[in-house]
């Protein structure tokens, strides 16, 4: 199959690319911090539109065709979720993390315990936590020692390896160790055709973040530059260095370091200005 490589770069109304502070990404949602104005932009896909006038963000992230945002006194801002309303009605709490998704969001709340609303609330660990990620009916949480704890009916056991970041696709989950190496692992019944287990990860260390797509994953290695694996056009990778990536469904998006403009390659649309 022949892929069709965009090299997409986003506009704003004046003809000049945005410049960005960081990126992250659904299905098919790329949403990132303007540098420009501090305030939460995003492009493409369903769930693509926060509400105006959030700044000041402790966190954000997005999930399929939803997103959330905490603020910096701890409140939840979720947007999307045509699917789930459900995910839109964070547990009450003070946050300083979340992890929507498709099948329910979760929170991290700043005792480091765990608050969920939708499918991913049954079965979630007692904390306290540093870090938290959801997928498919999937929770993965990370304490302070690096170990990987798991729950919504997830059949894969994390490697043994002390973790310091963890990112999710469908139902893949990868992780980036204390050495800087990356280890992916997905459950069996994720190859349904749409999302295909990611395992075939670089070998070596060094690498300093780890992103999970959709039937593909990329990592920044030591030098800055995008390493990677999988299927489909996400995996054509751009030139760096890079100091971010977000990766969704069949793209991914790096945050390039020369100029913090967002460098996308895959399938994904321009971002609006």
């Amino acid at each position: 199959m022949l892929w069709i490589l965009a090299v997409l770069v986003g506009c704003v109304g004046d003809g000049v690319p945005p410049t960005w502070e960081s990126l992250d990404a659904g299905a098919a949602t790329v949403c990132g911090i303007r540098a420009d104005s501090g305030e939460l932009d995003c492009w493409g896909g369903t769930g693509s539109n926060p509400p105006a006038g959030l700044t000041d963000l402790a966190h954000y992230a997005i999930g399929y065709g939803t997103g959330c945002a905490v603020d910096g006194d701890g409140a939840v801002t979720c947007w999307g979720g045509e699917e789930s309303p459900g995910e839109l009605e964070p547990a009450p709490g003070t946050y300083q993390l979340v992890a929507p998704h498709r099948s329910g969001s979760c929170g991290l709340r700043v005792d480091g315990e765990i608050a969920c609303w939708g499918a991913t609330e049954d079965g979630r660990p007692a904390g306290p936590f540093v870090d938290l990620v959801t997928a498919a009916a999937i929770g993965v949480a990370l304490d302070a020692d690096g170990a990987v704890h798991q729950w919504g009916g997830f059949a894969v056991d994390a490697p043994d390896a002390v973790f310091v970041q963890l990112d999710t696709g469908y139902r893949e989950v990868c992780g980036l160790t204390d050495e800087g190496a990356v280890h992916c692992w997905a459950d069996p019944e994720a190859d349904d055709g749409d999302a295909a287990p990611t395992l075939d990860t670089p070998e070596g260390t060094g690498f300093t973040l780890v992103a999970a797509g959709y039937g593909h994953g990329c990592a920044l290695d030591a030098a800055g530059e995008a390493v990677c694996w999988g299927e489909g056009p996400g995996t054509e990778a751009e030139p760096g260095p890079f100091t971010d990536l977000a990766a969704g469904s069949d793209f991914t998006c790096g945050l390039r370091e020369a100029d913090q403009q967002a460098v996308c390659w895959g399938y994904q649309s321009d971002p609006e200005g």
